[in-house]
């Protein structure tokens, strides 16, 4: 059985021990993502906030193997795998793999070096594939869906994170604007680390998606409040205890009205095709 351990309890690595570039910039990501104790910091309470809610979720259906496509720094793979899941890590980038490498401890942890789009595995490899901040990079996230769909056993998860459209209000196109004719971006897919997205999807853009792929939606859930970095609660809550931003974060996420415009993240949670009606 998994067991999640919500403290982070991967390994730290010293950036003086570093002196490939790529190692020095994934750790620098981390310092402040993993262990930055600022209490006003929203970029590393909400990206610790989204992977306590991909983990969390794979602890509670018990999921033994799972594979993390687009792993980058391998922080859930690595977490999973230490709570006694067996994990494959998987990413384009080898520098990002061999960083992973670095950090690990304990637990069943496999790195494979591969495209989102070309997946070396077998039919019913895993019960769970982790899809975090992978998709808006990816010209034809379809086709990743369908082929993610196939890794996994018939009573199997998918779980996708991805930036929500509607809280970008137009700063980034739609997936809907260039769904049609995707030639001209597709020579920029797979770029790092939110360097090239190619587009965002709004929550109904994203379900049509993944029934186009042949996979139904199970739940769906939005995460990150946009009240937490507006410019003038950014400023009150430094007096406020850190336990407002947890309420915050909490409570706007549950509210139609403010969620789907005011969230930041949208968290589907997918399998395969079933006769039975999804559900949101």
């Amino acid at each position: 059985m998994m067991v999640l351990n919500l403290v982070i309890i991967m390994k730290r690595i010293p950036a003086v021990t570093l002196s490939h570039p790529a190692h020095i910039i994934l750790q620098q990501k981390d310092e402040r993502e993993l262990y930055s104790k600022k209490p006003v910091d929203y970029y590393a309470f909400h990206y610790r906030r989204r992977t306590n809610a991909v983990c969390s979720h794979l602890a509670r259906i018990n999921a033994r193997r799972i594979l993390e496509i687009g792993a980058a720094q391998g922080n859930m793979s690595l977490r999973c795998a230490e709570s006694g899941a067996r994990c494959t890590a998987l990413d384009i980038n080898i520098d990002y793999l061999t960083y992973s490498k670095l950090k690990y401890e304990k637990g069943a942890l496999s790195w494979v070096q591969a495209s989102a789009d070309a997946l070396p595995f077998k039919p019913g490899s895993f019960d769970a594939i982790i899809l975090g901040e992978l998709l808006e990079h990816c010209a034809w996230p379809e086709r990743i869906l369908a082929e993610a769909g196939m890794l996994i056993v018939r009573d199997g998860t998918i779980i996708i994170t991805t930036p929500n459209n509607r809280y970008l209000h137009g700063i980034e196109q739609s997936f809907g604007k260039v769904a049609a004719d995707r030639s001209a971006i597709e020579k920029y897919q797979f770029g790092p680390d939110g360097d090239n997205h190619l587009f965002t999807f709004t929550g109904d853009e994203l379900a049509g998606v993944i029934s186009s792929a042949g996979l139904r939606v199970i739940e769906r859930h939005y995460l990150g409040s946009h009240f937490l970095h507006l410019s003038l609660l950014y400023r009150l809550r430094t007096g406020f205890p850190f336990l407002f931003n947890v309420v915050l974060e909490r409570i706007v996420p549950v509210i139609p009205l403010l969620r789907q415009r005011y969230t930041s993240t949208l968290l589907f949670v997918v399998g395969k095709e079933r006769a039975s009606d999804a559900h949101c």
